[in-house]
């Protein structure tokens, strides 16, 4: 699939209204497809209307279950050239899959902050995402160190250093 063959409306009319026998299967299978696609060929020199794609292409996987796409889901995790796509992904890894242990080394490197995040945008979703898991999972303990630093930066931030102290408190 070529980039001029990507087109906002002949997706959702591909997704919508494929006949098969197991239409869900089969318009999960084009999404992804068309997804991969789109991070190959990358997002730059496109207009906007990629990123609202790329995140429509996105929540219909992660809302049609399919989590054979684990991989495809964390490479928009680590989306550098738009944040709402990775904001996307961690959405659908933590409130539609609940598979935030899956995905824990890529978390871990939002809660400490990327350069590409420099408002703090996907730190903070990080934050929300580990909220979600208990105090005796595995990985607490490194998290919860990793949120008493955060909890401590009330200068830089101090919007992301509340939410820390909060979800500390839990």
């Amino acid at each position: 699939m070529t980039r001029d063959e990507i087109s906002f409306e002949r997706l959702i009319k591909e997704i919508e209204c494929v006949n098969s026998d197991d239409p869900v299967t089969l318009n999960v299978d084009f999404a992804a497809t068309t997804l991969k696609t789109m991070i190959d060929q990358g997002y730059e020199d496109h207009g906007i209307e990629d990123p609202v794609l790329a995140r429509y292409l996105l929540e219909f996987i992660g809302i049609a279950g399919g989590e054979k796409y684990k991989d495809l889901v964390s490479e928009c995790l680590a989306s550098t050239q738009h944040l709402d796509v990775a904001r996307t992904a961690l959405i659908i890894i933590y409130e539609k899959w609940d598979k935030v242990e899956d995905f824990i080394d890529d978390i871990y490197a939002l809660l400490i902050g990327v350069p590409w995040d420099p408002s703090g945008y996907l730190r903070y979703q990080a934050i929300l995402a580990v909220s979600r898991l208990s105090k005796d999972h595995p990985y607490w303990p490194k998290i919860s160190e990793i949120l008493h630093q955060i909890s401590e930066d009330d200068v830089a931030s101090p919007e992301l250093a509340q939410k820390a102290r909060i979800v500390l408190e839990q």
